[in-house]
């Protein structure tokens, strides 16, 4: 779950950098400065993620899709066992 955390705080980071330096008046600096924050502005358009091996994209979504798993095969789990009783 520590690893589903920080990969969410970076993803935020990445929005909220985005959107900082969008918000800038930008469009009133000189024209190097200009071209140069638009082309940050294009590279933070794609959605930063973190990936960890076989565990795929770290975030809050893996982290509730992984939960789910976990309670569907504990349900699968403790129903066989009560079958067998």
């Amino acid at each position: 779950m520590m690893f589903n955390t920080i990969g969410q705080r970076v993803i935020d980071a990445n929005l909220f950098l985005a959107e900082a330096v969008y918000n800038l008046n930008w469009y009133d600096a000189d024209v190097k400065l200009q071209k140069d924050v638009l082309i940050f502005l294009c590279l933070t358009q794609r959605v930063l993620n973190i990936k960890l091996g076989l565990f795929g994209i770290v975030s809050y979504n893996t982290m509730t899709l992984d939960l789910k798993r976990c309670y569907a095969w504990s349900r699968t789990i403790s129903t066989l066992v009560l079958k067998k009783k």
